[in-house]
């Protein structure tokens, strides 16, 4: 199967309170949102993740990227800059946009 998300903000502590997530603190959030991906996604699924996996976590982004399931293909956003550098190629696969377009997937940044 091919899935999609986006904005999940792991690591992100400020994102509970601005967004209303109903998490006591950042541990909490990330624990239920990782749990809730690896119930829908298993090792032979695609996901494409949109934009803001994590920001500004306090361990190794491989750490969250090992504990998700799937073949990831990342479309970084303005908060994944510690994916940019620290990150092994193994993880991920960068995302083209001739991929988007055999997904069916159509998109645009307003």
């Amino acid at each position: 199967m091919v899935y999609y998300t986006s904005d999940l903000h792991l690591g992100h502590k400020n994102i509970i309170r601005f967004c209303d997530r109903p998490f006591a603190d950042v541990t909490e959030m990330d624990e239920v949102l990782i749990a809730n991906y690896n119930k829908r996604i298993t090792n032979s699924d695609t996901v494409f993740i949109l934009r803001d996996l994590m920001f500004r976590i306090a361990q190794n982004p491989e750490v969250y990227l090992d504990r998700l399931k799937g073949k990831k293909h990342l479309i970084l956003g303005n908060h994944d800059k510690s994916l940019n550098v620290c990150v092994e190629v193994n993880h991920y696969q960068p995302v083209t946009f001739q991929e988007l377009l055999e997904n069916n997937m159509v998109f645009r940044k307003d």
